[in-house]
Protein backbone atom coordinates (compact mmCIF):
# COMPACT_ATOMS: atom_id res chain seq x y z
CA UNK A 1 0.00 0.00 0.00
CA UNK A 2 1.26 3.55 -1.02
CA UNK A 3 1.57 5.82 1.66
CA UNK A 4 -1.10 8.21 -0.40
CA UNK A 5 -4.69 7.75 -1.25
CA UNK A 6 -5.98 9.39 -3.55
CA UNK A 7 -9.39 10.42 -2.65
CA UNK A 8 -11.13 11.68 -5.40
CA UNK A 9 -10.27 8.70 -7.34
CA UNK A 10 -12.13 6.85 -4.17
CA UNK A 11 -14.92 8.95 -4.02
CA UNK A 12 -18.09 7.23 -4.78
CA UNK A 13 -21.29 9.59 -4.85
CA UNK A 14 -24.59 10.18 -6.81
CA UNK A 15 -23.76 11.53 -10.15
CA UNK A 16 -24.71 13.91 -12.79
CA UNK A 17 -23.31 13.20 -16.52
CA UNK A 18 -21.47 16.12 -18.16
CA UNK A 19 -23.21 16.58 -21.34
CA UNK A 20 -22.74 19.77 -24.23
CA UNK A 21 -26.04 21.01 -26.04
CA UNK A 22 -25.47 23.38 -29.17
CA UNK A 23 -27.25 25.88 -30.15
CA UNK A 24 -26.79 27.38 -33.91
CA UNK A 25 -28.45 30.19 -33.15
CA UNK A 26 -26.61 31.60 -30.79
CA UNK A 27 -23.20 30.00 -31.82
CA UNK A 28 -22.55 28.46 -28.36
CA UNK A 29 -22.11 25.05 -26.97
CA UNK A 30 -23.67 24.57 -23.06
CA UNK A 31 -21.82 22.57 -20.51
CA UNK A 32 -24.22 21.13 -18.17
CA UNK A 33 -24.22 18.30 -15.18
CA UNK A 34 -20.90 17.93 -13.15
CA UNK A 35 -19.57 14.34 -13.39
CA UNK A 36 -17.12 13.65 -17.28
CA UNK A 37 -16.86 10.35 -18.20
CA UNK A 38 -16.20 8.22 -21.53
CA UNK A 39 -19.70 9.04 -22.90
CA UNK A 40 -19.39 13.06 -22.04
CA UNK A 41 -15.81 12.17 -23.96
CA UNK A 42 -17.48 10.69 -26.97
CA UNK A 43 -20.38 12.68 -27.26
CA UNK A 44 -18.15 16.26 -27.25
CA UNK A 45 -15.79 14.70 -29.90
CA UNK A 46 -19.24 13.41 -32.09
CA UNK A 47 -19.86 17.09 -31.54
CA UNK A 48 -17.33 19.05 -33.13
CA UNK A 49 -17.36 16.45 -35.70
CA UNK A 50 -20.82 16.83 -36.57
CA UNK A 51 -20.32 21.03 -36.26
CA UNK A 52 -17.25 21.13 -38.36
CA UNK A 53 -19.05 18.81 -40.98
CA UNK A 54 -22.39 20.96 -41.64
CA UNK A 55 -22.09 23.93 -39.78
CA UNK A 56 -20.45 27.55 -41.73
CA UNK A 57 -20.01 28.75 -38.16
CA UNK A 58 -16.52 30.20 -37.70
CA UNK A 59 -16.43 31.08 -33.41
CA UNK A 60 -18.48 28.84 -30.72
CA UNK A 61 -18.80 30.03 -27.40
CA UNK A 62 -18.25 27.53 -24.44
CA UNK A 63 -20.64 28.35 -21.65
CA UNK A 64 -22.15 26.43 -18.43
CA UNK A 65 -20.57 25.08 -15.86
CA UNK A 66 -17.26 24.85 -15.54
CA UNK A 67 -17.08 23.10 -11.97
CA UNK A 68 -16.79 19.58 -12.72
CA UNK A 69 -15.39 15.84 -11.45
CA UNK A 70 -13.35 13.33 -13.66
CA UNK A 71 -14.88 9.86 -12.97
CA UNK A 72 -11.23 8.63 -12.64
CA UNK A 73 -12.11 5.49 -11.49
CA UNK A 74 -15.11 4.64 -13.17
CA UNK A 75 -12.82 5.32 -16.70
CA UNK A 76 -9.93 3.23 -15.62
CA UNK A 77 -11.24 0.83 -12.93
CA UNK A 78 -14.09 -0.54 -13.30
CA UNK A 79 -13.93 -2.80 -16.34
CA UNK A 80 -12.01 -0.96 -18.16
CA UNK A 81 -8.80 -2.42 -17.33
CA UNK A 82 -7.59 -3.92 -20.49
CA UNK A 83 -8.09 -0.21 -22.33
CA UNK A 84 -6.21 2.38 -20.51
CA UNK A 85 -4.14 3.68 -23.84
CA UNK A 86 -7.42 3.83 -25.26
CA UNK A 87 -9.27 5.58 -22.51
CA UNK A 88 -6.48 7.90 -22.60
CA UNK A 89 -6.39 8.71 -26.19
CA UNK A 90 -9.78 9.24 -26.10
CA UNK A 91 -9.95 11.72 -23.12
CA UNK A 92 -6.81 13.87 -25.11
CA UNK A 93 -8.58 13.45 -28.52
CA UNK A 94 -11.07 15.51 -26.46
CA UNK A 95 -9.20 18.74 -26.38
CA UNK A 96 -7.35 18.00 -29.38
CA UNK A 97 -10.78 18.16 -31.25
CA UNK A 98 -10.84 21.71 -30.29
CA UNK A 99 -7.13 22.69 -31.04
CA UNK A 100 -7.67 20.50 -34.74
CA UNK A 101 -11.31 22.15 -35.44
CA UNK A 102 -11.05 25.11 -37.73
CA UNK A 103 -13.51 27.14 -35.42
CA UNK A 104 -12.28 29.44 -32.77
CA UNK A 105 -13.68 28.40 -29.27
CA UNK A 106 -14.07 31.12 -26.58
CA UNK A 107 -14.78 29.86 -22.94
CA UNK A 108 -16.84 31.88 -20.68
CA UNK A 109 -15.90 30.97 -17.49
CA UNK A 110 -17.19 31.97 -13.76
CA UNK A 111 -17.23 30.89 -10.26
CA UNK A 112 -15.18 27.41 -9.93
CA UNK A 113 -13.19 25.92 -13.17
CA UNK A 114 -11.79 22.45 -12.48
CA UNK A 115 -12.11 19.19 -13.55
CA UNK A 116 -12.20 18.04 -17.53
CA UNK A 117 -14.14 21.43 -18.45
CA UNK A 118 -10.84 23.51 -16.65
CA UNK A 119 -9.19 21.27 -19.46
CA UNK A 120 -11.41 22.36 -21.95
CA UNK A 121 -10.82 26.20 -21.08
CA UNK A 122 -7.55 25.70 -21.30
CA UNK A 123 -7.71 24.19 -25.13
CA UNK A 124 -9.41 27.13 -26.05
CA UNK A 125 -8.21 29.63 -28.13
CA UNK A 126 -9.85 32.35 -25.57
CA UNK A 127 -10.83 32.51 -21.88
CA UNK A 128 -13.05 34.74 -20.85
CA UNK A 129 -13.86 35.59 -16.60
CA UNK A 130 -15.86 37.41 -14.60
CA UNK A 131 -14.68 38.22 -11.64
CA UNK A 132 -15.74 35.60 -9.14
CA UNK A 133 -13.82 33.48 -11.67
CA UNK A 134 -11.56 31.01 -9.23
CA UNK A 135 -9.59 28.35 -11.41
CA UNK A 136 -9.10 25.39 -9.01
CA UNK A 137 -6.02 22.96 -9.62
CA UNK A 138 -7.27 20.18 -7.41
CA UNK A 139 -5.41 17.30 -9.08
CA UNK A 140 -2.31 17.61 -7.39
CA UNK A 141 -4.45 18.37 -4.12
CA UNK A 142 -6.39 14.34 -4.97
CA UNK A 143 -3.04 12.79 -5.75
CA UNK A 144 -3.89 12.17 -9.49
CA UNK A 145 -3.11 13.35 -12.47
CA UNK A 146 -4.76 16.03 -14.93
CA UNK A 147 -6.11 13.55 -17.82
CA UNK A 148 -6.79 16.03 -20.96
CA UNK A 149 -3.23 16.82 -21.97
CA UNK A 150 -3.95 20.39 -19.70
CA UNK A 151 0.22 19.90 -18.14
CA UNK A 152 1.31 20.53 -21.38
CA UNK A 153 -0.87 23.36 -22.34
CA UNK A 154 -0.47 24.76 -19.00
CA UNK A 155 2.78 24.97 -19.41
CA UNK A 156 3.04 26.84 -22.46
CA UNK A 157 0.71 29.06 -21.48
CA UNK A 158 2.22 30.50 -18.69
CA UNK A 159 5.87 28.93 -18.95
CA UNK A 160 7.61 26.34 -16.79
CA UNK A 161 8.10 28.26 -13.79
CA UNK A 162 4.47 29.60 -13.30
CA UNK A 163 2.56 25.83 -14.09
CA UNK A 164 5.43 24.15 -11.60
CA UNK A 165 4.02 27.06 -9.13
CA UNK A 166 0.33 26.69 -9.73
CA UNK A 167 0.13 22.43 -9.99
CA UNK A 168 2.81 22.22 -6.74
CA UNK A 169 2.22 25.32 -4.31
CA UNK A 170 -0.11 27.62 -5.24
CA UNK A 171 -3.01 25.41 -6.41
CA UNK A 172 -5.41 27.88 -7.80
CA UNK A 173 -5.54 31.23 -9.54
CA UNK A 174 -8.02 33.72 -8.33
CA UNK A 175 -8.95 36.58 -11.38
CA UNK A 176 -6.42 38.55 -10.74
CA UNK A 177 -3.57 36.36 -10.94
CA UNK A 178 -5.11 34.72 -14.22
CA UNK A 179 -5.35 38.10 -15.90
CA UNK A 180 -1.68 38.98 -14.63
CA UNK A 181 -0.51 35.31 -16.63
CA UNK A 182 -2.83 35.97 -19.06
CA UNK A 183 -4.91 32.92 -18.80
CA UNK A 184 -8.06 34.88 -19.33
CA UNK A 185 -7.42 36.93 -22.40
CA UNK A 186 -9.66 37.63 -25.31
CA UNK A 187 -6.89 38.91 -27.74
CA UNK A 188 -4.19 36.70 -27.99
CA UNK A 189 -4.92 32.93 -29.23
CA UNK A 190 -3.97 30.18 -26.45
CA UNK A 191 -3.25 27.95 -29.38
CA UNK A 192 -0.61 30.17 -30.96
CA UNK A 193 1.11 30.67 -27.45
CA UNK A 194 0.74 26.75 -27.45
CA UNK A 195 2.77 26.09 -30.39
CA UNK A 196 5.32 28.67 -30.61
CA UNK A 197 5.99 28.56 -27.01
CA UNK A 198 9.66 27.50 -27.05
CA UNK A 199 12.09 26.97 -23.64
CA UNK A 200 15.68 27.28 -23.32
CA UNK A 201 17.55 24.39 -21.49
CA UNK A 202 19.73 26.29 -19.50
CA UNK A 203 21.37 26.44 -15.80
CA UNK A 204 18.60 28.32 -14.61
CA UNK A 205 16.17 25.81 -16.07
CA UNK A 206 17.75 22.76 -14.53
CA UNK A 207 17.98 24.60 -11.00
CA UNK A 208 14.50 25.17 -10.76
CA UNK A 209 13.76 21.39 -11.22
CA UNK A 210 16.39 20.72 -8.74
CA UNK A 211 14.90 22.79 -6.09
CA UNK A 212 11.40 21.52 -7.06
CA UNK A 213 12.66 17.99 -6.93
CA UNK A 214 14.04 18.48 -3.95
CA UNK A 215 11.45 20.28 -1.56
CA UNK A 216 9.24 16.99 -3.16
CA UNK A 217 11.52 14.48 -2.26
CA UNK A 218 12.21 15.87 1.19
CA UNK A 219 8.33 15.95 2.32
CA UNK A 220 7.08 13.24 0.76
CA UNK A 221 10.35 10.58 -0.19
CA UNK A 222 8.89 8.26 -3.22
CA UNK A 223 5.68 8.00 -1.50
CA UNK A 224 3.78 10.73 -3.94
CA UNK A 225 4.39 9.33 -7.63
CA UNK A 226 1.85 12.00 -9.15
CA UNK A 227 4.80 14.84 -8.11
CA UNK A 228 7.23 12.48 -9.80
CA UNK A 229 5.61 12.08 -12.77
CA UNK A 230 4.19 15.72 -12.83
CA UNK A 231 8.02 16.89 -12.50
CA UNK A 232 9.39 14.82 -14.90
CA UNK A 233 6.33 15.49 -17.39
CA UNK A 234 7.08 19.11 -17.33
CA UNK A 235 10.87 18.27 -17.51
CA UNK A 236 11.22 15.77 -20.19
CA UNK A 237 8.61 17.68 -22.43
CA UNK A 238 9.50 21.25 -22.49
CA UNK A 239 12.24 21.04 -25.27
CA UNK A 240 9.89 18.83 -27.36
CA UNK A 241 7.91 19.96 -30.03
CA UNK A 242 3.95 20.22 -28.37
CA UNK A 243 2.99 17.00 -30.19
CA UNK A 244 5.63 15.35 -28.77
CA UNK A 245 5.01 16.70 -25.28
CA UNK A 246 1.43 15.31 -25.51
CA UNK A 247 2.81 11.74 -26.25
CA UNK A 248 5.11 12.17 -23.17
CA UNK A 249 2.06 13.19 -20.38
CA UNK A 250 0.25 9.95 -21.86
CA UNK A 251 3.02 7.32 -21.69
CA UNK A 252 3.60 9.11 -17.79
CA UNK A 253 -0.64 8.80 -17.20
CA UNK A 254 -0.28 5.38 -18.22
CA UNK A 255 2.42 4.77 -15.73
CA UNK A 256 0.85 6.43 -13.00
CA UNK A 257 -2.54 4.43 -13.49
CA UNK A 258 -0.54 1.30 -13.27
CA UNK A 259 1.38 2.58 -10.71
CA UNK A 260 -2.48 3.01 -8.69
CA UNK A 261 -3.55 -0.44 -9.83
CA UNK A 262 -0.82 -2.48 -8.49
CA UNK A 263 -0.94 -0.26 -5.23
CA UNK A 264 -5.02 -0.33 -5.21
CA UNK A 265 -8.04 -3.21 -4.69
CA UNK A 266 -10.33 -2.32 -7.10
Amino acid sequence: MLGWEPQQLLKESKVSFVSFNFCEASSSIEISGKDFNLKSAKQFIKLLDQINKKSAIKDIDLNGNFDTNLLFKNIFFKGNKKNIDDNILLLHSVTRAIENSNIRFTANVNGLIRGPALEIALASNFIIGKKDTNIKFEFMNDSFLPSLGTIQRLTRIIGYRNALKIFLKDKYLNFEKALELNVLNDTVDNLTKIRKRKFLWDQDFTNTFIYYNSKTHSKYENKRPDLNALLSIIFDSSICHYEVGLSIERRWLKWFINKILVNQKY
